[in-house]
């Protein structure tokens, strides 16, 4: 992740998948795998050294395991969260403020909010040039006709 401008978790891991050490400074981080007390794909340091907005503030105190990790280490508050999804989307609560700003999107299910995140990243990165396609034939050939 240390080169990486955005990084994409989607997984069932009960313990964090890197470190937030690596994380550089600037790169936005959507996890997207699910709620639950006892999951937690990011370290209380990513959610520490992050804007951190998960889909739905409840949800962040409930059951987000990373969240609550962090909150248990003592590393951050309840007040750590910024703000919903919903609310940055808006423009009710401002989004990235600084080049160098780390930004969690902490997504717990909500289907529609995950497409709609994943395709405006995938847009952006595409318009910029970045990222790198991987293919995965045969599903890539039936999903894109190539």
């Amino acid at each position: 992740v240390r080169d990486a401008d955005v990084v994409v978790t989607a997984t069932t891991a009960s313990e964090p998948v890197f470190d937030g050490d690596d994380l550089a400074d600037g790169t936005h981080v959507t996890a997207m795998g699910q709620y639950n007390p006892n999951k937690r794909e990011l370290d209380a340091t990513t959610i520490e050294r992050a804007k951190y907005v998960p889909d739905l503030r409840e949800r962040a105190t409930m059951d987000a395991g990373s969240f609550l990790h962090a909150l248990e280490q003592g590393v951050v508050d309840e007040d750590h969260v910024h703000a919903e999804l919903g609310e940055v989307v808006a423009g009710v609560a401002p989004g990235r403020e600084s080049d160098d700003e780390v930004t969690v999107f902490d997504s717990g299910g909500t289907g529609v909010e995950t497409v709609a995140a994943a395709h405006l990243l995938y847009e952006r990165a595409r318009e910029g040039g970045l990222g790198t396609t991987i293919e995965f034939s045969p599903a890539s050939e039936a999903l894109t006709g190539r």
